[in-house]
């Protein structure tokens, strides 16, 4: 499928294998190459994704099993979610602070590469506790507010979630992941309540940021660090960070 946009919505079941999702799109579109909206479920499968632009996939309360595709350079600077967005409204930022995840995603052997995204390079969700990403890789994937375009006294605190963005921790929902050159933003807001977990994965070049944890939080384990490009390969976000997010958004 050349540039296309397929918007689907009602009690349906969709599903997408051996295909290809391709195009170059105007730029900093809001919308979509594919929008599922209240359906039953949906199922993809050895789809290659290049949706320049724009983000691949925008799920709003509809459930995601995605399986053995690749996402390559999708996504724009403006974009909630360069591949992937997932939420319960059709506004991100009207999504946040909601605790409950009515969104399902589950992705297993999949890649993400050079993903792009304001928040989420790679994937934007508001919750992700219902969730699971497992053997994934995430490369080069940007967030538009990444270290360098923050001040400095929140510089290794704040990330945009280069692969990942969750306004709420997710819980046990990641193993044996790859993450190169990106970040990982568990939770953007201060009343995030659930316990986060990474297990089995592999951090190069990469680092965690998280929001309000006890010192038992249990961020990670069984993971391997090669960091050298930040200081620590966990950051917990300090209050003074809400502020730089109410202007975020």
């Amino acid at each position: 499928l050349e540039r296309p946009i397929i918007k689907l919505s009602g009690n349906l079941y969709f599903r997408m294998e051996l295909s290809s999702v391709h195009g170059v799109y105007e730029k900093h579109r809001l919308d979509a190459a594919i929008q599922l909206m209240d359906i039953h479920a949906s199922h993809f499968e050895k789809t290659n994704f290049k949706t320049i632009n724009t983000v691949s996939i925008w799920s709003i309360r509809a459930t995601l099993d995605i399986v053995s595709c690749n996402f390559i350079e999708c996504g724009n600077i403006s974009s909630f979610g360069g591949a992937i967005r997932a939420v319960p409204s059709r506004s991100p930022l009207r999504s946040r602070g909601a605790l409950q995840a009515v969104e399902k995603i589950h992705i297993s052997y999949c890649s993400f590469i050079d993903c792009v995204g304001r928040a989420g390079g790679a994937i934007y969700a508001t919750a992700l506790n219902d969730s699971a990403i497992t053997n994934t890789n995430f490369i080069n994937c940007k967030s538009a507010y990444q270290p360098e375009n923050i001040s400095n006294d929140l510089k290794t605190y704040v990330f945009g979630g280069g692969a990942i963005f969750s306004d709420h921790s997710i819980e046990n929902s990641i193993n044996k992941c790859k993450f190169q050159n990106t970040t990982v933003n568990l939770g953007g807001v201060e009343d995030a309540g659930y316990s986060a977990m990474i297990k089995s994965s592999e951090f190069i070049d990469t680092c965690i940021s998280v929001c309000n944890v006890y010192s038992n939080f249990p961020v990670h384990s069984d993971c391997t660090f090669n960091n050298k490009i930040y200081k620590s390969d966990v950051f917990v976000t300090p209050n003074s960070a809400q502020k730089w997010w109410s202007e975020f958004k």
